[in-house]
This record gives C-alpha cells, sequence and structure tokens, in this order.
C-alpha cells in the first residue's frame, strides 16, 4: 500500500510549485523554440514529492485553442500507476477543480487524461490537464 500525505505541509509544497507555475513567465509553450530545455520535468520548481508520488505541475499554453491548461504529471516508482482516487486528491493541491463529482474510479469529464508508458529513465505517469479559462 502506497500512503499520500494530504498534511498542510504537503498542501504548502503544492502550492509553492503553483505559485510558480502560474506566474506567466514560467507558463510551459511546447510551440516555441528551445522548448525542449524548458520542460518542466526538468526544473525542480516545477516538481514536488508527495512521500513516494512525483508530481509535476505546469500552467502550459494551448496556441492551437489559445487556452492555457493546468497540466499535472504524477508517478510512482516501481513499474505501477498510481492509484485514481490519490491522483484526483492530489490534483485537487494544485487547483484542479470538480473532483468530487467524479465516481472513485472515474475522472470529472472535463479533465483530459493519458497514461503515460515512460522509457527506461522515467517511471510511468498519469497525465492530467484541464482548462483554466485564462487566456495566453
Amino acid at each position: 500500500m502506497r500512503l499520500l500525505e494530504i498534511s498542510p505541509a504537503a498542501k504548502r509544497r503544492a502550492q509553492k510549485v503553483v505559485a510558480h507555475a502560474k506566474k506567466k513567465a514560467n507558463w510551459f509553450n511546447p510551440k516555441l523554440p528551445g522548448w525542449m530545455s524548458k520542460i518542466p520535468g526538468h526544473d525542480r520548481k516545477h516538481q514536488v514529492a508527495l512521500n513516494s508520488f512525483r508530481c509535476v505541475f505546469s500552467y502550459t499554453i494551448d496556441t492551437d485553442r489559445n487556452t492555457v491548461h493546468r497540466h499535472l504529471s504524477v508517478s510512482v516508482p516501481g513499474g505501477k500507476w498510481p492509484h485514481t482516487i490519490a491522483v484526483k486528491e492530489i490534483a485537487k493541491m494544485f487547483g484542479f477543480t470538480g473532483a468530487s463529482e467524479a465516481v472513485d474510479d472515474d475522472y470529472p469529464k472535463d479533465w483530459v487524461v493519458h497514461l503515460k508508458k515512460d522509457d527506461p529513465v522515467d517511471d510511468d505517469c498519469i497525465v492530467l490537464g484541464q482548462d483554466t479559462g485564462i487566456k495566453p
């Protein structure tokens, strides 16, 4: 069993990442030249560990839709996927909305959810996206 810490200290660590990511200068735009050097997963200010859950959070620009999305990946070591309920609780700490409306093993309808099978360097992760309503 994997424990998820939802203490005030854990929430503060998550909010510190959100505060950094929310600054427009730190938004991730995968269409800009040089985007590979700005991947949030390579920047410690976009990362937080909640026990064995590794979280990477950014505000990501979707230039095709002219929107900004909350973008969160959650992984755990050992070649396993994090549990849906844990991922939803983590997402709430990063500002995702609607999680309480979804059935335990489902995600809210307005969340984009992708299971990403990574190479041997990284862990498999669940990637979430949600439109913020902010325009770039």
